[in-house]
């Protein structure tokens, strides 16, 4: 889903689907949903353990717990401004 409503400007990379790499940019409320997110992962990662999740939210500790509650040990959290957020997403599935 596009972010602050931005169109995906750039090529599709396709060596970017070499790798199962997803991430979540945003904010933490519950209404995001974010438990269920984390709920699915942990789903995938069980099917292909080398799948990857970076959380970008200024949230960080509440991300830590939230990961540690769905036994997501090795998973990414960090924050990224909104101006270059685009970038950091074309990266990912």
């Amino acid at each position: 889903m596009p972010c602050y409503n931005q169109e995906f400007e750039g090529q599709i990379n396709d060596s970017k689907y070499d790798n199962m790499d997803f991430v979540y940019a945003g904010s933490l409320s519950k209404w995001q949903c974010v438990d269920k997110t984390l709920s699915i992962f942990n789903r995938i990662k069980k099917r292909w353990p080398k799948a990857s999740l970076t959380i970008l939210t200024n949230e960080q500790e509440e991300a830590k717990r939230l990961l540690k509650r769905h036994n997501l040990i090795n998973e990414k959290i960090s924050y990224i401004a909104k101006e270059i957020l685009q970038e950091e997403l074309k990266k990912v599935k």
